[in-house]
């Protein structure tokens, strides 16, 4: 070697090795596999097994469908979208995986891509062995195109959320389209996720856990999340009712806690359970929304002459009545227009019963029944109106003391919550002679006792008669296609004498609402029944509301010798308005769409056709009332636009600006005939 030969550096001598390890490397079969066009690293070795990333997905099973069709399937842990492929003429039910085959965090949907499931023929999304869907064993597509994601912890749980246009039973699912929410059953609700903790998604819901912690719930449904049933509920210290009807808003949840509804402003019956459906008898929720509202005025509401109340909202749809549904005082019942919501009579209601009734019908012994006692001691309170010994009332009225023998030197003392203050308090009342009455001077939300100083014969507490003050009917429609009304009497009334006379049913019925209460913006289809009777008032300066109305009838109460008038007044001295009234009846001879026997009547804006007779007016001395007919007009097959019969007094009928517009005849008098003429300016018969 040369002395000038240098020997390699040990830098070097490391260089020259790596390039040819490199070198061999490269010529390996290995790297050979991701070279272009050669073979790809199979997936079994950590590779993808193909050379697209569309190949890739398909090989990694990131994109997969597996259609299966009428029959039970196992889904196996390969599926990653699994769908219906050909209609079900059965429920069939599809098993997942166990949850621990498959790595945590895996991902399945389950899908109608067939679009036929049905309420009856469901797809069954059920566990393998003792795993869990939701806390439970199975969920299930009850609708056309629904669908299911569910992902494993890789343990033994699967958890599932419904997609697309689904009803789930089993699952908390979101309809990005409305909003409403769909609870699962039976496991954990959508709170302590997307909606703070004292939000449930219903009632139903809430009554299966233990709501100690809070003093307000907020509820978004009765028995689901949507079902127009939200409402905001108040912790109370006992089981709520509402007068003598249990108060169906209210619940027990699993901690013993009682909630009642705390709603700040208008109620609506699903509040109360009420469906709405077209097919669920409603009427135990109705009525459960009108006496709750009865006796729980909105925070900061000035009450008049003891008038509580609120408004109950009806949502459009079809309610169904089985039996008479009350209006308490101060209630107003609204809907949503005359054509949107409609309570409409089941098959079965009884002949002999009104459809609706304003205003309480109180009796002599609601609190304690007619009994008599050797020395002092408590009366006992009508069990028909107690709940846990209190004797509830509906509005704050003076309870009356009556007997039928002298007790003229016993004292009765009523202890109970009285309505002013709401809060407990006594009243000692020196107690009648017989035959008679004393009234309290209080105003009582319940009774709780009654007790007496002395010996007392043949007593009851409770109330008389009363005016009802503002309980109305709006914008709604009532509905009945029977013919199972009771008989309408032929004369009722020839006089005002303050007491019930009529016979026969109506669709709305009153014998004491007065001070702006009544109906507006009804549309009636009273079948054989009356439209409305309105009857006796408790007179006084007050009127009642009566406007906007349409009524259709037959008139003929299922062949009874005698018709039923599609509306009957028969008011005292009680000022009467009736304005823009429409009816349309049968043909039948002797129908009437409206009879008067007494009140102090102003009609205007009123039609009538298809009824022999439109107004028949009995009132027999200005003692029981004036009528005043103007700006109206009858009809095709009207034969008297206004009847004036034989027995009504002289000189009580105004009428002005009628016309007669098809009518045989636009004035009969007690007989004389005016032919079909306009009556233009004011005439007096």
């Amino acid at each position: 070697m040369s002395r000038f030969a240098r020997k390699p550096s040990t830098a070097t001598t490391f260089l020259l090795v790596l390039l040819s390890i490199l070198a061999s490397a490269i010529a390996s079969p290995l790297f050979a596999q991701v070279s272009p066009g050669s073979s790809p690293l199979s997936v079994a070795k950590g590779g993808t097994g193909a050379e697209t990333a569309a190949g890739a997905r398909s090989n990694l099973q990131v994109d997969k469908f597996t259609g299966h069709g009428d029959s039970a399937y196992a889904i196996v842990t390969s599926d990653r979208v699994v769908g219906t492929n050909a209609s079900f003429t059965a429920s069939r039910t599809w098993t997942l995986p166990a949850a621990n085959a498959v790595n945590a965090g895996h991902a399945l949907i389950v899908a109608d891509f067939a679009g036929t499931v049905t309420g009856s023929n469901t797809l069954v999304i059920a566990r393998a062995g003792g795993d869990t869907i939701n806390g439970g064993a199975s969920v299930t597509i009850s609708t056309a195109n629904g669908a299911v994601m569910l992902v494993s912890d890789g343990s033994s749980k699967w958890t599932a959320q419904a997609i697309g246009a689904s009803s789930v039973s089993g699952i908390s699912s979101l309809d990005g389209a409305t909003g409403a929410i769909s609870t699962q059953i039976g496991s954990l609700d959508v709170t302590g996720s997307t909606l703070s903790s004292n939000v449930l998604s219903s009632r139903a819901f809430a009554a299966t856990q233990d709501l100690s912690a809070f003093s307000v719930i907020r509820v978004l449904g009765y028995t689901s999340a949507g079902d127009g049933g939200e409402a905001t509920l108040a912790k109370v210290g006992s089981q709520p009712f509402c007068a003598n009807f249990t108060n169906t808003a209210a619940f027990q949840d699993a901690g013993s806690n009682w909630w009642d509804i705390a709603e700040p402003a208008d109620w609506n019956i699903k509040q109360f359970g009420a469906k709405v459906d077209a097919s669920t008898d409603d009427t135990t929720a109705v009525q459960s929304a009108l006496y709750c509202a009865g006796l729980s005025p909105p925070a900061g509401a000035v009450t008049v002459t003891g008038a509580f109340g609120r408004i109950v909202r009806v949502p459009p749809g079809i309610s169904m009545i089985s039996t008479t549904v009350i209006v308490p005082e101060g209630v107003t019942v609204r809907g949503g227009g005359a054509l949107a919501s409609t309570f409409q009579m089941t098959t079965g209601f009884p002949a002999a019963q009104h459809m609706f009734i304003l205003g309480e019908q109180f009796q002599q012994n609601d609190i304690a029944l007619v009994q008599s006692g050797g020395g002092a001691g408590n009366l006992t309170l009508n069990g028909s109106r107690v709940r846990s010994g209190v004797a509830y009332t509906l509005g704050s009225r003076g309870p009356q003391i009556c007997s039928g023998d002298n007790n003229n030197t016993t004292t009765f003392t009523l202890t109970g919550i009285n309505a002013a203050t709401g809060l407990s308090d006594t009243e000692a009342l020196l107690g009648p002679a017989g035959g008679n009455c004393v009234t309290s001077t209080k105003g009582w939300l319940s009774i709780s006792q009654v007790a007496t100083s002395a010996s007392y014969n043949n007593v009851t507490v409770g109330y008389g008669q009363v005016a009802t003050f503002a309980a109305r009917l709006e914008e709604l429609q009532l509905f009945s296609s029977n013919t199972n009304a009771t008989k309408f009497s032929t004369f009722i009334n020839s006089s005002y004498a303050g007491t019930s006379g009529v016979t026969g049913n109506a669709m709305v019925y009153t014998n004491s609402v007065q001070h702006t209460g009544g109906v507006r913006g009804l549309k009636i289809v009273a079948g054989n029944r009356s439209g409305t009777i309105f009857e006796v008032g408790m007179g006084g300066a007050s009127l009642f509301v009566y406007e906007d109305m349409e009524i259709v009838f037959s008139g003929n109460c299922g062949g009874c010798a005698s018709n039923s008038p599609g509306a009957y007044f028969n008011y005292g001295a009680l000022l009467s308005p009736v304005r823009r009234l429409v009816m349309q009846g049968a043909s039948s001879a002797g129908s009437v769409a409206m009879r008067i026997d007494g009140g102090l009547m102003h009609i205007t804006d009123f039609h009538v056709e298809g009824v022999p007779t439109g107004i028949d007016i009995f009132t027999p001395s200005i003692n029981a009332g004036i009528i005043t007919v103007s700006n109206s007009f009858g009809g095709t097959g009207v034969t008297d636009l206004i009847k004036i019969e034989a027995g009504a007094a002289s000189n009580l009928t105004h009428v002005s600006t009628l016309m007669s517009n098809g009518s045989t005849n636009t004035i009969n008098n007690k007989g004389a005939l005016s032919g079909s003429i306009n009556v233009v300016t004011w005439t007096l018969y």
